[in-house]
């Protein structure tokens, strides 16, 4: 099957990369009526066997059958929003939850009775000063997860009685549908509740054990399913072949992205990490117990942040933007808030600097996303151009840039370059005198030696942009 994109004032609108192969799950799955949770695998016919999938980086091959490494209850849910409006209405849909975060975080300020100058400012700075501001334009559970858990947050200080306790713990514990290492604030949790409650009541321990059920309601049917679907409590992100790190490796990966720009994630430098010194420099410890309980509770959900990120098995904490701790940006930003008082110069000027930086950072955030998203495009649109049957991905930044394109009915098989000429030799087996494109894009390092199939095949037609090479073969009549 073939996508058409919805066309929105003109412009056709895809999801790339990470979001591009989540839009296929989701694309794949309606397919199949929801009822089958495995990948197709274009290429199935010349790799029966899954040889050539293992590093794709968004695929994994577990108990003979095709995974994507995407979160199945994201396309799941995200599906709903595709009726009305196919990946234009997923764009809409999370602008929404977005509205909703805000919300909550305006009701959780005048709870801790910030003033309204600082609950706006706060606001500000959570939609345009983190990674929020251009999230809503990709598919990703990040905006998912900061819904869940700021909904939870604010009902639970609200009222926080036996009902909405168990509540707020529930939906938390539904963190663990979308990432397994939500895990490790999962843990920190039950402890925010008793500092929530140890002012209130006599036996704050009782809370404790409410918001613990609460987590294990959800948890453990999430654990239950995820076994039953694909064979590990911990769902598909347990089989991902980058998954698990050293220690070492996680502190030295660390340090590295911290002052060096990569190109799959933004520099912190430039992005959450000015939010985060300012909060260290701002947080007044030395007051924690005079503080409300309100305060003692989100204080010590902060804690969960360093935790996570030195704590959590997968290479994604390589980098300070925690990608999968979205939902406790809102959290710090209003702590920043309640700890910081404009009374002297200095904070101002700091607040001018934090003010003038979130700008910049968005609108370098919005640039480095849009020309992402051009190249990815300038490849989508070449790569539909191509009437050839039979494609080659070498690598996964090439494989990102196929988008809907993966499900177009094409042979497409992605391969590691020892068994390359074996697989070509086996295309000529089967379907003798077929045209093949191989892709590949520049982060790949040096090209395939075709010298191999140089006495089967000719090189058509090459064409190369700044990020992915497409070359075209057809076969040499002998």
């Amino acid at each position: 099957m073939e996508v058409n994109p919805q066309s929105f004032f003109g412009f056709d609108f895809h999801f790339y990369g990470d979001a591009g192969f989540k839009w296929i799950q989701i694309q794949d799955l309606k397919s199949k009526n929801f009822k089958d949770i495995t990948c197709s695998y274009p290429g199935k016919e010349f790799d029966p066997n899954f040889v050539q999938t293992k590093k794709t980086g968004v695929i994994t091959i577990q108990n003979e059958s095709c995974y994507y490494l995407f979160p199945y209850a994201l396309s799941y849910i995200m599906y709903f929003p595709t009726i009305f409006g196919g990946q234009i209405g997923i764009m809409v849909f999370q602008h929404i939850l977005v509205g909703f975060i805000l919300y909550w975080m305006f009701q959780i300020g005048k709870i801790l009775k910030l003033d309204f100058w600082k609950i706006l400012l706060s606001l500000i700075l959570i939609r345009f000063g983190t990674s929020y501001g251009t999230a809503v334009f990709d598919l990703e559970e990040h905006i998912l997860t900061g819904f869940l858990f700021l909904f939870a947050i604010y009902r639970l200080l609200l009222k926080p009685n036996k009902h909405q306790i168990w509540m707020s713990g529930f939906f938390i514990g539904l963190l663990f549908l979308f990432r397994p290492e939500t895990c490790v604030n999962l843990l920190v949790y039950p402890l925010a509740i008793y500092n929530l409650s140890v002012d209130r009541i006599k036996k704050p321990m009782n809370q404790v054990m409410i918001a613990i059920f609460g987590i294990i309601s959800s948890i453990l049917p999430i654990l239950i399913l995820n076994q039953g679907l694909v064979h590990h409590p911990l769902g598909i992100k347990a089989f991902d072949p980058i998954h698990y790190v050293s220690f070492g490796e996680r502190i030295s990966g660390l340090i590295r992205n911290l002052f060096f720009y990569s190109p799959f994630y933004f520099n912190p430098l430039l992005f959450q990490m000015p939010i985060l010194v300012l909060a260290l420099f701002q947080f007044r410890f030395h007051q924690y117990q005079k503080e409300s309980s309100e305060i003692k509770f989100l204080y010590t959900l902060l804690f969960s942040l360093p935790i996570l990120l030195f704590v959590s098995p997968t290479s994604a904490t390589y980098y300070l933007g925690l990608r999968f701790a979205y939902f406790l940006y809102p959290i710090l930003v209003i702590l920043i808030f309640h700890t910081v008082h404009l009374d002297t110069l200095n904070k101002k000027i700091g607040f001018g600097i934090l003010y003038g930086w979130s700008i910049v950072t968005f609108l370098m955030s919005f640039n480095f996303s849009f020309l992402i998203y051009k190249g990815y495009d300038l490849n989508y649109k070449l790569l539909k151009q191509n009437k050839t049957e039979l494609v080659f991905v070498r690598d996964m930044g090439a494989l990102m840039s196929l988008s809907d394109l993966y499900l177009s009915g094409k042979n497409i098989l992605a391969f590691e370059d020892k068994s390359f000429p074996e697989m070509i030799q086996e295309v000529g087996k089967r379907q003798p005198g077929s045209e093949t494109t191989i892709i590949q894009s520049k982060y790949s390092g040096e090209p395939i030696p075709f010298t191999q199939i140089a006495n089967d095949y000719i090189q058509k037609s090459k064409f190369e942009n700044p990020s992915i090479s497409i070359v075209q073969y057809a076969p040499i009549k002998h």
